[in-house]
């Protein structure tokens, strides 16, 4: 518990938590953030959302990106503490502008809504757009879907092509899907291609994605011989690329 700004271990927590208080109160900011994630939650010791943005908030005004974007996420859900747009965009911003994956994102879902900010589809876009430039195959795919449908982002399927297809080639599945629906409608400025699609989905069903293999089925019926073992030796063939993923 807490006494002014000295926390005093109990004997009774665990060692590990004891640990983490420690490393805590000597400055680890990882120590600080994990601490505020384990009183959100709960975990060990009593639940505190109090003692929670506590800790976060030592972090994060140290500037540890973690800390600053878990700060935001308990002010816009307002739990325990009251709501807070303006001081969750605030911490976001923070941690987006250190290349938090998540703080961008969700930055960004604030200017598609407009919670805390005034819905600004620009701004919206650039920040899912830099997110998924850092190369995350689920930020990428999750742009490719906005782009495709329009939400948040404007629509273009050139664009959403662009993002499936820069998750497919790491082998996300969902990605993978997607690419192959693409192929096989001829969407995103490119001919119509059976055989790339089958290739996608090929890959895509390897990897347990239930949509993926009944669309490989649809196609195959299209298919030639010479075709179906074309989109075979392709998927055979295939090696994911692998990015390096900015901070989570």
């Amino acid at each position: 518990m807490l006494f002014g700004n000295t926390l005093v271990v109990s004997q009774d927590l665990p060692a590990q938590i004891t640990h983490l208080i420690k490393a805590a109160e000597q400055g680890d900011l990882k120590a600080q953030d994990s601490l505020g994630v384990i009183y959100a939650k709960g975990e060990g010791v009593p639940k505190s959302i109090k003692h929670a943005v506590e800790w976060h908030t030592k972090a994060a005004e140290k500037a540890y990106a973690p800390a600053q974007y878990n700060l935001g996420v308990i002010y816009a859900k307002g739990e325990g503490i009251p709501k807070s747009d303006k001081l969750s965009i605030k911490w976001y911003t923070k941690a987006a502008e250190q290349g938090h994956a998540k703080a961008m994102h969700d930055l960004g879902m604030k200017y598609v809504t407009g919670d805390g900010a005034p819905k600004d589809r620009r701004k919206a876009e650039e920040w899912f757009t830099m997110v998924a430039e850092q190369g995350d195959p689920d930020y990428q795919f999750t742009l490719g879907g906005k782009c495709a449908t329009g939400k948040g982002v404007p629509k273009s399927a050139f664009a959403a092509k662009r993002w499936y297809s820069a998750a497919a080639k790491q082998g996300h599945a969902s990605g993978q899907n997607a690419m192959g629906i693409m192929c096989w409608r001829g969407a995103g400025g490119a001919p119509k291609d059976i055989v790339e699609a089958y290739k996608w989905f090929l890959l895509a069903q390897a990897q347990g994605n239930s949509t993926a293999e009944r669309n490989a089925r649809d196609v195959e019926k299209t298919l030639t011989l010479i075709q179906r073992q074309a989109g075979q030796e392709r998927a055979a063939e295939f090696k994911p690329i692998t990015k390096k993923k900015g901070l989570r």
